[in-house]
């Protein structure tokens, strides 16, 4: 199992960051990126000298707390998940794993497509 990293960011009609952690694994490796985008995630992680590798997991709180369009954010997840990374979404019970043949992992690939 590789390592869980929780991305926590705080924008307009969010949980706080607070709020945010209390929801999180106690063993997730918490990125608090305040009001930075998602797709600033590699550059938090790399100035704690971590990447994200096959086998990872980055979870979010919610997809109100990214402030990325629709389009962009697709496509991030999708790199993720072609990469071996899964991706959640805590507060909807969602997990999006990387393998070919779930079903989430097929309707992002479409999507981004």
């Amino acid at each position: 199992m590789g390592k869980v990293v929780a991305f926590l960011a705080e924008c307009q009609g969010s949980a706080t960051i607070d709020d945010q952690k209390a929801a999180m694994n106690s063993e997730a490796l918490i990125v608090v990126a305040g009001r930075q985008s998602f797709n600033k995630l590699g550059d938090l992680l790399a100035r704690s000298g971590l990447q994200l590798e096959a086998g990872d997991r980055v979870v979010v709180y919610d997809l109100s707390c990214i402030t990325l369009s629709t389009p962009t954010l697709i496509r991030l997840i999708d790199r993720m998940l072609r990469r071996g990374i899964a991706f959640e979404i805590v507060a909807a019970g969602v997990v999006i794993e990387p393998a070919p043949d779930d079903k989430l992992h097929a309707l992002i690939r479409a999507l981004d497509g």
